[in-house]
């Protein structure tokens, strides 16, 4: 697909090449465009390498003032200057201006993408790079991108000794992240097939040092971008959506029942749903079909304010031509019989799970208290509050100090198992998002049930977890103070445990 472009392109180049001559200078080949002459071609040239040149006058970047005029300071100034011992000690090339040489290996039409979008995808929270060239992160691909990244953007993820795993963290996984400002881009002299590198400025992103375009929203899976002109508009209920799906696609209704029964034996429903994680057709291979088709703008305009009636129409004209669109299709077929059999678990729970914090305990302890909206789910004010039926679901359970055990017979009748799809589903905070809305299957691990933001809470029969470390004086305080909501269990207060 993305080599049959690139083929069309070349030959096109090719073509074009023909009109022109050619002259080398210092190495590099440069075309003599119609009614120039090789002098106008050499001093402009020449002119543009001098420019690029630093003047001799200039000092040195220094990692600590590079660092410095990127906002970072006090604390996280200090902690910065000790990564970039530790990363040079490990063998990682960290640039005078406190910027790390970093590599991601991708399969080739993904590093078209990124090179042509300047953005990339991570599988996980987060997207991955290595500092060894040639390191253990070798197989996950046979195309290296680089790119020099600021060090303050960077987390530690693995210390191999003589290599590092490093990610820039995102609020999920799939989160679109810009680095077009970091890329060392390659590209190919179109004469003689060499690699020329294209090393981009290192400018830091804006913002703040902790991240710039890649700040936070409020707690949930929002895009990088903030859109203040976005269109709202009402994502159409998963019936609906899921109908059209399963229509357009002609999904096997009986290889869907055989499966949910299949589904049904597993003891752990999000086991299953890790095998649905990974979508057949990628979102750069879609990309590049649409370009080709130029209905990119299209679908990301529909995608972005929950249209998906047309945003799911181009992605199926996007890949009819594909081989994969049957595989595609059967993984379709999996994910209608995985929400099938996360229904039926929904249905005959006896117990419903959320992970939150005391601000949310706080609001139940109001007269005729409600679940209210979520703030940490896609969508503005969106008319739920996500639950899951698992109760060891790691996914709902980070970084979450409460667990939350409610009784499934008191809230059932405000429940609703989230319908899962491949179909891409938008990311888009403004984008007004109800109960019934579909959601992209690289979050089926997460078994969400969402219940209707007026279902009451049933005060006196919750089972409440609290994980926090704490002293015993302030175990007794909480213990007043929610005692109301139901039972109450502290797994880390300790005598030993002095409260700051």
């Amino acid at each position: 697909m993305w080599q049959t472009t690139r083929k069309k392109k070349l030959e096109k180049d090719d073509t074009k090449k023909n009109d022109n001559d050619w002259i080398t200078v210092n190495g590099v080949h440069i075309p003599i465009k119609p009614g120039q002459n090789k002098d106008d071609v050499v001093k402009n040239f020449l002119d543009k390498q001098k420019d690029k040149e630093p003047k001799k006058d200039e000092p040195k970047a220094d990692p600590k003032q590079s660092l410095q005029k990127r906002g970072v300071k006090g604390d996280d100034l200090l902690n910065q200057l000790d990564n970039i011992d530790h990363f040079k000690n490990s063998g990682a090339k960290v640039n005078n201006d406190a910027t790390v040489t970093v590599y991601h290996y991708t399969n080739s039409d993904t590093k078209d993408i990124i090179h042509k979008t300047g953005k990339m995808k991570g599988a996980e929270d987060g997207v991955f790079f290595t500092t060894k060239k040639d390191g253990d992160a070798k197989d996950f691909g046979n195309s290296l991108i680089s790119a020099n990244i600021p060090i303050e953007l960077l987390n530690l993820d693995d210390d191999l000794g003589d290599e590092l795993h490093l990610r820039i963290p995102t609020d999920k996984r799939g989160q679109s992240v810009d680095v077009s400002k970091f890329l060392n881009k390659e590209s190919k002299c179109p004469n003689c097939g060499l690699i020329r590198h294209e090393n981009n400025p290192n400018h830091a992103p804006k913002g703040d040092s902790k991240g710039g375009q890649f700040t936070k929203g409020d707690g949930g899976s929002g895009s990088g971008d903030d859109k203040k002109d976005t269109p709202k508009a009402v994502s159409k209920g998963a019936e609906t959506e899921l109908n059209m799906i399963s229509s357009e696609l002609q999904l096997k209704q009986d290889r869907i029942n055989n499966l949910v029964n299949s589904f049904n034996d597993e003891p752990n429903l999000h086991d299953t749903a890790s095998t649905l994680e990974s979508p057949i057709m990628d979102q750069w291979s879609l990309d590049t079909n649409m370009v080709k088709n130029k209905t990119l703008n299209e679908f990301n305009n529909a995608l972005d304010i929950g249209d998906y009636a047309i945003s799911d129409k181009i992605f199926i004209d996007s890949i009819k031509d594909e081989k994969r669109f049957n595989v595609f299709k059967e993984r379709e077929e999996e994910i209608h019989a995985y929400n099938k059999s996360l229904q039926i678990k929904a249905d005959n729970a006896k117990e419903l799970f959320r992970f939150t914090d005391q601000g949310e305990l706080d609001s139940y302890l109001e007269p005729n208290a409600q679940f209210g909206v979520s703030k940490y789910s896609v969508g503005k004010n969106a008319d739920y509050k996500c639950l899951t039926v698992e109760k060891q679901n790691k996914f709902f359970s980070t970084s979450n100090d409460v667990h939350i055990t409610y009784p499934a017979d008191e809230i059932r009748d405000g429940s609703k198992a989230v319908n899962y799809t491949q179909f891409p589903r938008t990311q888009n905070r403004d984008v007004k998002e109800d109960i019934n809305s579909t959601k992209h299957s690289s979050y089926a691990t997460e078994t969400e049930v969402r219940i209707k933001s007026d279902t009451k809470i049933p005060v006196g029969k919750l089972k409440i977890t609290f994980t926090e470390y704490m002293s015993l004086e302030t175990k007794d305080k909480m213990t007043k103070k929610y005692n109301s909501l139901g039972e109450l269990t502290f797994t880390n207060a300790s005598r030993d445990f002095i409260d700051n």
